[in-house]
């Protein structure tokens, strides 16, 4: 089985918000020897937004502003792609992997997204898919899909420290002899599934922020003795059944044989793994409404000066990161817990006044073009 982590981080040299997204490859973890480094950057919206949801023409620019950005800084063109927050549906890999690159070629091999039970219907996450109805792609192959385990990947991202948990505390012992069960567990779900693949194409995908490591867990917790002792911990669960991985090395070495059918939209957010934490309630939905309802005016408005729309769609554009709705949540319990963590005001109806406030200042400028 080969195992793939990706660490979302915000990189020090990109500037004016942009983001990178990394897998990777744990093994190398401590090696002095850089010809064993082998992360992979992944492609993204420029902003970290909701495009996709509400804008096709946005969307389709963010990501190219944000392959230009990963081209100029380290000299690589991603060929995977994974969307804000793992927000993904079947619409999206459809479009996905309709994007061209400069050849004209099929532009992204596959996505990373969330692995929802209500998707998997009882099958495995540990698997690479594919969307229904996407033909051939990339290679020649199909457009695939790595799923994140959120259960194992919540064991630590939300869970190493919480001395309440009746695994506490997390071993990188116990945690590997987890991992290494993958290789033995069955992949459910029946016919329906399509081909069952062998064991040796198990993929176990942990996908968690790179804050993580240090901020959330401080280092007194253990995290970081933790992950640096937990490659060797997996190589020697395995008895030579595990490996780590980039996602292009999993699209491969393996077929994307399994279906992953979402007709609706997901992601990696809150309990409901869809679109409320950014669009659950009558605040955040009237301000992606009504910043979305400029866009139009602020194209127009490059056709009449185009210096002075630049800087307006620069500023649009940063308004469209997605923390800002996820500031405006006003879920209870746990996942309410977890946005206030996060939000740097007092309340969410804080943040939406702050929003709107920014906003109305926009949009005056705009009406001045």
């Amino acid at each position: 089985m080969a195992i793939t982590v990706e660490e979302k981080f915000e990189s020090p040299v990109i500037q004016t918000g942009s983001r990178a997204f990394v897998e990777r490859r744990y093994l190398i973890l401590g090696s002095d020897d850089p010809q064993e480094v082998r992360d992979e950057l992944l492609a993204e919206t420029y902003h970290h937004s909701l495009a996709f949801v509400y804008s096709r023409e946005e969307f389709v620019e963010q990501v190219d502003m944000h392959t230009a950005r990963i081209e100029a800084l380290f000299g690589v063109t991603p060929r995977v792609f994974r969307n804000t927050e793992l927000i993904y549906n079947n619409d999206l890999a459809h479009f996905v992997n309709g994007m061209k690159d400069a050849s004209g070629g099929p532009r992204f091999r596959g996505a990373l997204t969330e692995g929802v039970e209500s998707v998997l219907r009882g099958r495995t996450p540990d698997l690479v898919y594919r969307p229904p109805h996407t033909g051939v792609g990339y290679g020649g192959r199909p457009f695939a899909l790595l799923l994140k385990n959120h259960r194992l990947s919540d064991d630590i991202a939300f869970r190493f420290a919480n001395r309440s948990w009746s695994e506490w505390p997390l071993t990188p012992q116990k945690f590997a002899r987890w991992i290494d069960g993958i290789n033995d567990a069955g992949v459910g779900g029946g016919a329906a599934s399509g081909a069952v693949p062998e064991a040796q194409e198990r993929v176990c995908c942990l996908f968690m922020d790179s804050e993580t490591f240090g901020e959330h867990h401080w280092e007194d917790t253990g995290v970081l003795r933790f992950l640096d002792e937990l490659p060797g911990a997996v190589l020697e669960a395995g008895a030579g059944r595990n490996d780590f991985c980039t996602p292009s090395e999993a699209f491969d070495r393996f077929e994307a044989r399994a279906v992953y059918d979402a007709p609706a939209m997901i992601s990696w957010a809150d309990t409901e793994r869809d679109l409320s934490a950014w669009l659950g309630n009558a605040m955040q939905s009237n301000a992606l409404y009504e910043l979305h309802k400029l866009e139009r005016r602020i194209r127009r408005a490059a056709a009449i000066d185009p210096a002075e729309a630049a800087g307006l769609l620069q500023d649009w554009r940063r308004l469209t990161t997605s923390d800002h709705f996820y500031f405006m949540c006003t879920k209870e319990s746990g996942d309410g817990a977890v946005h206030r963590y996060f939000s740097p005001y007092e309340s969410p109806y804080e943040s939406y006044i702050n929003f709107m406030n920014v906003l109305d200042n926009l949009r005056t400028r705009v009406g001045a073009v």
